[in-house]
């Protein structure tokens, strides 16, 4: 034993002194860990969402054709190229674009390590926490997001390998040329695939000035030097603000408003600036750390919340050794370069407003009450926040580095506990997903094209009504060519809010994009009803419905608008993608009750029957009285009325005002039998017990 924690310690020791001094090699193998620990629990678990899907249909359906369609119609008609490289290597499997992500994220924070410690060199431990706070900052929620994203975070990696090299080429004057050049071709390359990194262009002249400033020179030299270096950089930016400002047009294309605006209304235009420029650098700097310390995030009931406080902790033990041991075993304290607090703090603050800044000149801003994706503003924001907080923290938290290791460890444990809660939200809505996509195909194995499928509500989180009317026409094999689609998902209040009512007239509704059109007649529609809230499965609804107590009012106006021989019997072989929705969900209660809806609907109630007797010999029920119906409709129209009317008596109970229901669906039942004298009695006595009428 003892010589088992001899050999433990000496290893451990080993390591840390290798540790202790940090190189490129031992911080990349450190920030590796810690992007490990902040992305990877969940990421099998996660899926696709929002423009994810558009991207992933466009991708499947029509191949590079349909993501070059996919980009222009966004207005960055040159952004395909990554994706051109990227699909055919990953494909349409939601892990590979997961790990890309954080892989992504990984590199950013090296190169941020590298550009910074051949900025401030005797800085180096400050820069390491820096970069880490940065490769993991909690402001950016939507990292679950890993198809939709992956190209914005290939041009931050762009825009700072170009940033590396131009601090490269100035400390290695004999290769400035080259290095300059190569670092413009990076740049080029991120401008013209994605804006989101146009406003850090404009940082540059203050680098050049913090490697200016180590020479014995003027002040009033060291700036003109600075900018006269800058000028082949900021040509460049300058020529493309221009260019995408003013020289392109496309239908989604958000132009630059505050340059109108600033010469139509200049003093309100920048009452209106500073006041975004305050709330986000408010937002990004300290409220963003309002949100991994919430109360109710201290609810260890949850296993979610106490997964991510357990992960909180082994991360700051885990850093909080490693750091607090490298800082004990450096014998030399590092020399601080004189101001190097203000400095860092004038750097961190700058790259904040200069990151927010695109999404001003659009009318838009990271604290945006008019959207909930506004966090992706902030990307470029990230590094200036992380040097901001590294070097306030150093300034105000003294006597010791300890006490300063002590609190910025603690920020990162804290983002990697907002870390895990952003991904499981994620983890929830590709469940619901998943659940959602499944029973979909059970209960309509094809739908006829042209179809619009209604909803009383938005079906996930993370998602949105487009992404899922994208979705389901990758879930069937599509018939139209670009741009057509076969199918489009409308939410009621969203799409018809004041002539829902109206749906059942037929008349024509038709829906855009990007790039793809959908037209039809409201009646070629199926109404559904699915909550993810709730353990009920996915409904197809029709008039039967009109006295569901589990239907909205509003829904119950549209149900004259369902048709249901849109869907048909025959399955589609290699429909559901498998690499994109996953193997086929276990056959649980909804996979029998959709099946047996789907076999009322055609009248095999031989089939409905058997399935009902599968799930008793399963132990599968419902709590829900409308899920019985397939199966009351069967037994009753088979002859067996006993077993009908013992489930009528139990469906009843499953919820208030379940007899109006139950009272339609017998009339039903009653219509298309042969009016025996049994089922007339029945039929009689079942109307006296339900209050039928009444």
């Amino acid at each position: 034993m003892t010589s088992i924690r001899a050999t433990f310690n000496k290893t451990f020791a080993a390591l840390m002194n290798w540790l202790s001094n940090m190189d490129l090699a031992r911080f990349s193998l450190l920030s590796l860990i810690l992007v490990i620990i902040n992305f990877f629990p969940l990421i099998t678990r996660l899926g696709f969402y929002l423009d994810d899907w558009p991207q992933i249909y466009s991708w499947n359906v029509h191949g590079m054709a349909g993501i070059k369609q996919y980009w222009i119609a966004d207005s960055r008609a040159l952004a395909w190229w990554i994706e051109g490289i990227l699909f055919p290597i990953f494909g349409t499997k939601p892990i590979l674009w997961h790990v890309c992500l954080a892989l992504l994220r990984w590199v950013t924070a090296i190169l941020f390590w590298m550009i910074f410690t051949n900025i401030w060199p005797k800085q180096k431990k400050l820069i390491v926490f820096a970069a880490l706070l940065f490769s993991v900052y909690p402001l950016f929620s939507q990292q679950s997001s890993g198809l939709m994203f992956t190209v914005i975070w290939v041009c931050f990696t762009l825009y700072l390998l170009s940033l590396y090299l131009m601090v490269k080429a100035w400390q290695n004057r004999k290769w400035f040329i080259p290095l300059t050049l190569l670092g413009m071709i990076f740049d080029l390359a991120n401008l013209l695939t994605c804006e989101y990194f146009l406003g850090l262009e404009f940082l540059r002249p203050f680098i050049f000035y913090l490697l200016i400033s180590r020479e014995e020179l003027p002040i009033k030299k060291k700036i003109g030097r600075s900018l006269l270096f800058s000028i082949p950089w900021l040509v460049m930016a300058l020529a493309y603000l221009v260019w995408r400002a003013f020289l392109i047009q496309t239908p989604t294309l958000r132009s630059p408003v505050i340059f109108i605006n600033l010469l139509n209304q200049p003093l309100q235009t920048l009452i209106q600036l500073l006041e975004s420029v305050i709330k986000d650098f408010i937002q990004v700097v300290i409220s963003v750390w309002y949100g991994t310390l919430e109360p109710a995030l201290f609810d260890i009931t949850l296993p979610s919340d106490m997964f991510a406080w357990l992960l909180a902790g082994m991360t700051f033990l885990l850093f909080f050794l490693v750091l607090g041991w490298t800082e004990k075993k450096d014998a030399t304290r590092p020399e601080s370069q004189p101001g190097w607090v203000w400095q860092a703090l004038a750097i961190g603050f700058l790259t904040i407003i200069l990151g927010a800044a695109p999404s001003w000149a659009i009318g838009r801003s990271i604290t945006d009450e008019t959207g909930i994706w506004n966090d992706r503003f902030g990307i470029a924001s990230m590094p200036g926040a992380s040097l901001f907080l590294v070097a306030l923290v150093t300034a105000l938290v003294k006597p010791t580095r300890k006490r300063v290791i002590l609190v910025l460890t603690f920020m990162i444990a804290l983002a990697t506990a907002s870390n895990f809660r952003f991904a499981n939200e994620y983890r929830w809505s590709a469940t619901h997903q998943s659940r959602f996509f499944n029973q979909l195909v059970w209960r309509a194995p094809s739908i006829t094209p042209d179809t619009a499928i209604i909803s009383g509500n938005e079906l996930f989180t993370k998602m949105g009504v487009y992404p899922t009317a994208f979705a389901i026409n990758t879930l069937y094999p599509a018939s139209r060519p670009i741009p057509q689609v076969d199918y489009w998902f409308y939410v009621i209040p969203h799409y018809f809010p004041t002539n829902y009512f109206n749906l059942d007239e037929g008349f024509e509704i038709e829906q855009e994009k990007w790039y793809v059109k959908f037209n039809s007649l409201s009646t070629n529609s199926l109404v559904i009803y699915w909550n993810p809230n709730e353990p009920s499965c996915l409904w197809m609804l029709d008039e039967n419905d009109r006295y569901n107590p589990f239907i909205a009012d509003y829904i119950k106006e549209t149900l004259g608008a369902s048709n249901l021989a849109r869907i048909n019997q025959q399955e589609s072989p290699g429909y559901p993608p498998e690499d994109i929705f996953g193997p086929e969900a276990a056959h649980g209660w909804c996979y029998y009750f959709e099946k047996a809806d789907l076999a009322k609907q055609y009248q095999n109630w031989d089939e409905v029957i058997a399935l009902y007797d599968e799930t008793n010999a399963l132990g599968f029920n419902t709590n829900f009285g409308p899920e019985l119906t397939p199966f009351i409709h069967a037994y009753a129209l088979s002859g067996d009325l006993e077993k009908a009317v013992a489930l009528t008596n139990t469906a009843k109970t499953m919820a208030e005002k379940m007899n109006p229901y139950l009272c339609d669906q017998w009339q039903a039942i009653y219509e298309l039998s042969d009016r025996s004298p049994q089922m007339e009695d029945t039929f009689e006595t079942l109307k006296t017990e339900l209050s039928c009428g009444i």
